[in-house]
């Protein structure tokens, strides 16, 4: 289990968790001199032998990107660069270009994780059609991408966009979701996964007759980022006010007593849960709040459980566990009636816990709280 001793410490934030991709907002190049576009940006590579990709920056003295010939102009969404990939090509078969990173650390496993990256469709000449898709998604995966292939790529996206035109060339289009991690995953692949035949295109200028056409967007900041900021178990010695901050980008949030800000003020022990909300996107988290000074040196606990079932006992506080038999495992499993004592050192002191456990003719599976509150909580 996961807790925090706080002695002085009024207020518990953990603050915003990290971004895990490395330059997010293609500010650092690897040599500007080498206008290679297949791994020009810092961290940033091709994963497969296609379409290469373009970048756009201002040492490349392409920024902001306006096409020959059209009152027209894109900058990046954050920082100094931007990298266009293309999407679907009409004339191509399963022609697409993809760009992948390498985590700054892996997933953990079961935390949930805010995916964000912003697109803008890439404007061409006038007298092109201007071909514009509906479909993109980045993918996660434990191994690095890399497929010396042509066509596309052969992975399911975990997030995914489709069904409306990026045809807006003034405008940066948000694609995020959530996710909830598998474990261990350590490369991010941006692009369109899906077959020619369940990705659509249409021209935007269709009375050109140009002759192929492609489907670019540029991609710019882009984040994955951990809702995970409260640990399982705060444990605190004397009875003070304590501050929890939830802080998550601009999301809303509603907490189990009622709150409704990123950060509030609890003086009481309990569990006390969250919930954030991002546009349609809810993360969960919760802690409970234990003060040591709440407990009397010896509480006894009475439960019970059903015959011919089994019960599993564990501390109700953090800290080193000695139950009467001597054993130091905190998890303890009985099948039989009776009282069994139980002694908890942390850093607080020792307290003393007695369960009285009693046999009763039910049908049912009894589930004992992780953690007791003398409160009632």
């Amino acid at each position: 289990m996961r807790f925090l001793l706080v002695f002085f410490l009024f207020i518990y934030c953990q603050g915003h968790s990290q971004n895990l991709i490395p330059n997010p907002y293609f500010d650092s190049v690897r040599d500007c001199s080498n206008n290679s576009p297949r791994d020009f940006f810092s961290d940033w590579y091709n994963p497969t032998n296609g379409y290469r990709n373009k970048p756009h920056h201002p040492c490349l003295d392409n920024v902001p990107f306006s096409p020959y010939g059209v009152s027209h102009e894109i900058y990046p969404k954050q920082g100094e660069g931007m990298i266009s990939i293309l999407l679907l090509s009409d004339q191509r078969k399963e022609y697409k270009s993809y760009i992948a990173t390498a985590l700054v650390k892996a997933l953990q496993k079961d935390i949930p994780y805010l995916i964000r990256f912003y697109i803008s469709p890439r404007k061409e000449e006038n007298d092109l059609r201007n071909m514009v898709a509906d479909v993109i998604g980045i993918y996660l995966s434990s191994q690095k991408a890399h497929k010396a292939i042509l066509t596309t790529l052969p992975f399911k996206a975990q997030i995914e966009q489709r069904g409306t035109f990026f045809e807006d060339y003034d405008h940066w289009y948000k694609i995020q979701g959530k996710y909830v991690a598998q474990g261990n995953e350590k490369y991010a692949v941006i692009g369109n996964f899906q077959p020619d035949q369940a990705s659509n295109f249409k021209y935007t200028n269709p009375s050109s007759g140009s002759v192929p056409n492609g489907a670019h967007v540029f991609i710019d900041d882009v984040l994955i980022e951990a809702f995970d900021p409260l640990p399982d178990t705060i444990l605190l010695c004397e009875n003070q006010p304590l501050q929890l901050d939830v802080g998550f980008h601009d999301a809303t949030y509603l907490w189990n007593n009622g709150e409704r800000d990123s950060i509030i003020t609890v003086s009481r022990s309990g569990k006390y849960k969250v919930k954030a909300t991002i546009d349609t996107l809810e993360f969960l988290d919760s802690t409970t709040v234990i003060y040591m000074n709440e407990f009397s040196s010896h509480t006894t606990i009475d439960t019970f459980f059903c015959q011919g079932s089994e019960l599993v006992l564990r501390p109700p506080v953090p800290g080193r566990s000695q139950w009467h038999t001597g054993e130091t495992e905190s998890i303890r499993t009985v099948q039989d009636a009776g009282t069994y004592p139980l002694i908890v050192e942390n850093e607080c002191g020792t307290y003393r816990f007695t369960y009285e456990i009693s046999e009763r003719d039910c049908d049912c599976d009894l589930i004992l709280p992780s953690a007791f509150s003398p409160n009632g909580d």
